[in-house]
């Protein structure tokens, strides 16, 4: 096999492993695959953009500098109490340190998107998310 045949069998791996991956995404109603003319248009749906946000704070290794933290502070109502429980334990597992019931805080780097996030799931109004030194 040549270099050639080679790189031709990797693309079609590659290519089936990523028809795999779109094909379950869409099942799970994570992304929306459009067709235009000759063109496949993949976006993410708002499920799709609040697991990706959720996967990107989970794994980040980046520290903030210095003696900086990101804290997230929060006063949702009772009535969303469910919404309250939910957002509590994703911060446990994203490596928040609980403060105070209602204040978390990280080393790590992930202030942007976990403003993003907390806007996604439409808490906004009752959460922040800034750094601190």
């Amino acid at each position: 096999m040549d270099l050639y045949e080679y790189r031709q069998m990797v693309d079609g791996i590659e290519r089936a492993q990523r028809c795999s991956a779109e094909r379950r995404l869409k099942q799970q109603n994570l992304l929306e695959i459009e067709r235009k003319a000759n063109k496949i248009v993949l976006r993410f749906s708002t499920e799709g953009k609040i697991e990706l946000l959720k996967y990107v704070i989970l794994r980040s290794n980046r520290k903030l500098p210095g003696q900086q933290r990101c804290l997230v502070t929060f006063d949702i109502p009772e009535a969303a109490a469910n919404v309250r429980k939910v957002f509590r334990t994703f911060l446990r597992e994203a490596g928040f340190t609980q403060l105070h019931r209602s204040v978390w805080v990280t080393r790590k780097d992930v202030v942007g998107p976990m403003k993003l996030f907390i806007k996604k799931l439409q808490i906004a109004s009752w959460t922040s998310a800034f750094v601190v030194s």
